[in-house]
């Protein structure tokens, strides 16, 4: 009886892998943090915004590792921009300086 033959599939693109560094993810967590306590407060759907993007910051920080941690910065960071666009936010210091 022949063989079955194998599907194999297309190698998946990989994401660029970059260098952990533990200090510049802890860096950043401290500036996000800052941002949404600068910026809450505006009411509405900004705080909502705010109030995911801190969720992600303490409760699911303890747990997870370095890797995790990374992706967690990158999006409360995108939480706290579209918070920034969003009616009622506080300007950013960007838009201030203009």
């Amino acid at each position: 009886m022949p063989r079955a033959r194998k599907l194999v599939s297309a190698p998946k693109a990989a994401k660029p892998r970059t260098a952990l560094r533990p200090a510049a993810i802890d860096r950043a967590r401290a500036d996000a943090m800052a941002a949404i306590a600068r910026r809450r407060g505006a009411g509405g759907e900004a705080d909502a915004l705010l109030d995911t993007a801190h969720r992600l910051l303490t409760r699911h920080w303890a747990k997870a590792d370095w890797a995790v941690r990374a992706t967690l910065i990158e999006t409360a960071g995108w939480l706290i921009q579209v918070a920034a666009g969003s009616k009622g936010a506080a300007p950013t210091r960007r838009a201030a300086a203009r």
